[in-house]
């Protein structure tokens, strides 16, 4: 992880806006920057050794029968299966919402999300984290693009 954050200068993924990603509400890109799929991609293979391998439940969880042929190979080879050109960064608001809720819902969170002051977005940093079982995730250790021992 060190070694990976020492070889990146920060991405600038720019302006965000909510936006809905099937029954959720998240923040995602205005435009999404190359270097960030880029990002994306490599710390996807080249963090894959530290992956645990999915359980059954993990597979049935992602609903294979429902991706795409695809979707599915990646889901088997790196455990998700929206990496690589399937990938699209976002950051998660809501829970599932009923449709007739989400007009509403987007509303309020583009207006909190522009009184927030929030500029364009700048990664600057890797992150560690862990999830066990179903609890929350844990931020384990932060790393400084540029980083060095």
């Amino acid at each position: 992880m060190q070694r990976l954050a020492a070889a990146h200068p920060p991405v600038a993924v720019g302006e965000l806006a909510v936006a809905a990603l099937g029954r959720f509400l998240a923040l995602v890109p205005v435009a999404a920057p190359v270097a960030l799929a880029l990002l994306a991609a490599e710390c996807v293979a080249a963090l894959d050794p530290l992956r645990a391998p999915l359980t059954e439940a993990e597979i049935a969880k992602r609903k294979p029968e429902r991706l795409s042929p695809r979707a599915r190979a990646l889901l088997d080879r790196w455990g998700y299966p929206h990496v690589f050109e399937e990938f699209r960064f976002h950051m998660t608001l809501t829970d599932a919402l009923p449709p007739e809720a989400q007009a509403d819902w987007k509303a309020r969170l583009t207006e909190a999300y522009l009184k927030s002051g929030a500029g364009p977005l700048t990664i600057r940093s890797l992150g560690i984290l862990r999830q066990d079982g179903a609890a929350p995730f844990r931020l384990l250790a932060r790393i400084p693009f540029g980083w060095s021992e």
